[in-house]
């Protein structure tokens, strides 16, 4: 593997500390932590001894190959009932101390073996089929024993499926009488079940047990015996025990991360259904919150004529503009009075827009507009959000800051948008309608009309003519009626203006809050770190491969 066990132990525990929305991860997490636990124990034992267990249904002969193996009566045989109800540990000197509670035998040749014999395990009695599960836990190669009359016992195979993968299998026919009977059709069986089967022995353990207690040497009745011994003496060297052990961790991890795999495999479709409502809602709330803040702001025409009234007040120029500057100034003026504040003439939200359209730093708090309304917005979704979650296998996410942040992310866009492109809009209307052009353009028909009348006035002096009583009062009334028009028209154009600053600000509101996907952060949060360690398994499992 391109990275040591130990490296990927540690990335495994990183997955292991997973307390998020997840439950069918979290669900795994106990058994996970136990294969990690189990794989450092592996991953500590790589220069151990070699633990080999003898397993196989009652009166297959376990017993018996193990005294033949040592040649000495060792463990209770019997050929009609069970008699090991403890496992017996038969190790070389200095090693078997981590078997505690088991019976142990120490003055095996074997120096780099420890063989451990089982109960039977087609046992009815439960503490005995656990002590055998414990020692298959612990062991690194499994000698399965087994007879003509019982090799493929289904209460053996319960208790050898779940290392599938795991451990590799050496069958030993213990009671062999020279013959192919079962052989073929056993290790065909074993492969079906998900095992590599390394070695086949045919052997006569009681006959090689005689043998040795009458210290005799080996004779062709023993079939594969002395192979057995062989194998064990020397085709178990260090280096291939290093290998079955590491081959052991590396199918234990195999296994754990294929288990990981498979959850992910599962959950990857529901996370792009998830990611899909996530999107869909918080299209839907931008549109809605849209909604609330136009009804709100850009349905009252006066707040945009006013800010554009502000702005032409300070910039109007020649006889209209004064006038129209000592009318804004005269409507203004209960607001100025009352306050000095002319926002405050635009009830709620509109108070604190208009300050930010036309005095940006006079208004320092933070905007609040509509935010009952984009509350409900976020509690209603939430509710569809939460469904989805559940169904998708997630705890439903929490109730907690998700409208606060809504509320916050609108009101701060809106604010920002008030005080950057919408004042712009609005600065910028009134520098066109205040421009020199359009004031000289204004100021023509009563300037002509006052060069008009004087010229009347002076040609009558040098004539020497008397101007009627009327006169003056006549001029006036025109001049009212020719100004009054002019402001009239420059209303309607301030308006028009007004209006036309409020729709490039609305088109710039559709923009800002169409990017408001703050509403679920924590849900997308949740998601992303699923993503996060499904692509971590995946670079595990890429890395095992």
């Amino acid at each position: 593997m391109p990275q040591s066990l130990a490296e990927l132990i540690t990335r495994l525990d990183h997955i292991a500390a997973y307390d998020g929305p997840w439950v069918q991860l979290r669900d795994a997490l106990p058994r996970l932590r136990d294969q990690i636990g189990e794989l450092r124990d592996r991953e500590d034992a790589l220069e151990d001894v070699l633990v080999i267990a003898l397993v196989g249904g009652s009166g297959v002969g376990k017993s018996t190959l193990l005294n033949a193996l040592a040649g000495d009566t060792l463990a209770r045989a019997s050929e009609f009932r069970p008699c090991t109800t403890q496992p017996m540990v038969y190790a070389p000197p200095g090693a078997g101390a981590a078997f505690e509670g088991w019976e142990r035998v120490t003055g095996s040749a074997l120096e780099h073996l420890v063989i451990i014999d089982t109960p039977d395990s087609d046992t009815i009695v439960r503490e005995h089929r656990a002590r055998v599960v414990d020692v298959l836990r612990q062991c690194d190669l499994i000698f399965v024993c087994g007879s003509r009359e019982k090799y493929l016992d289904e209460a053996t195979w319960s208790l050898l499926r779940p290392l599938q993968g795991e451990r590799a299998l050496v069958c030993i026919e213990t009671k062999a009488q020279g013959d192919n009977v079962i052989r073929d059709h056993w290790q065909q069986r074993i492969r079906e079940q998900g095992f590599e089967v390394t070695d086949y022995f045919q052997v006569a353990a009681i006959k090689s047990l005689d043998r040795k207690l009458a210290g005799q040497a080996p004779g062709p009745e023993e079939l594969d015996f002395p192979k057995l011994e062989e194998f064990l003496r020397k085709e178990l060297s260090v280096e291939r025990i290093r290998r079955i052990k590491r081959s052991n961790a590396t199918g234990l991890l195999t296994k754990t991360v294929q288990s990981l795999t498979s959850r992910i495999a599962e959950t990857m479709p529901r996370l792009d259904a998830l990611d899909k409502t996530l999107e869909d809602a918080e299209g839907r709330i931008a549109k809605e919150a849209l909604a609330v803040v136009e009804r709100r702001l850009f349905t009252e025409p006066h707040l945009w004529a006013f800010a554009l009234g502000r702005e032409l007040s300070l910039r109007a120029k020649g006889i209209v503009g004064t006038c129209y500057r000592l009318i804004e100034a005269a409507r203004s003026l209960p607001a100025r009075i009352s306050g000095w504040s002319p926002w405050r003439a635009v009830g709620g939200g509109g108070k604190q827009a208009a300050a930010l359209l036309t005095e940006k730093d006079l208004f320092q708090d933070d905007l609040n507009i509509a935010s009952d309304e984009i509350g409900h917005l976020y509690d209603a979704h939430h509710s569809e959000i939460a469904l989805a979650f559940a169904k998708a296998g997630f705890d439903p996410p929490e109730h907690s800051g998700g409208a606060d942040a809504l509320r916050d992310a609108v009101n701060a866009r809106v604010a920002e948008l008030l005080r950057g492109p919408a004042r712009d809009a609005v600065q910028r209307q009134a520098r066109r309608l205040s421009n020199w052009g359009v004031a000289l353009l204004a100021d023509a028909l009563p300037t002509a009309f006052i060069a008009y009348a004087g010229y009347n006035i002076v040609i009558r002096y040098f004539r020497e003519e008397a101007l009627q009583d009327n006169f003056l009062w006549h001029t006036a009334a025109v001049l009212v009626l020719l100004v009054g028009l002019e402001l009239f028209v420059f209303s309607l154009l301030a308006r028009s203006a007004a209006w036309s600053a409020r729709r490039s600000a609305l088109r710039a509101l559709r923009v800002a809050l169409a990017g408001t996907a703050v509403a679920f952060q924590e849900e997308k949060k949740a998601i992303s770190e699923v993503r996060d360690l499904a692509q971590q398994i995946q670079e595990i499992e890429a890395a095992i491969q």
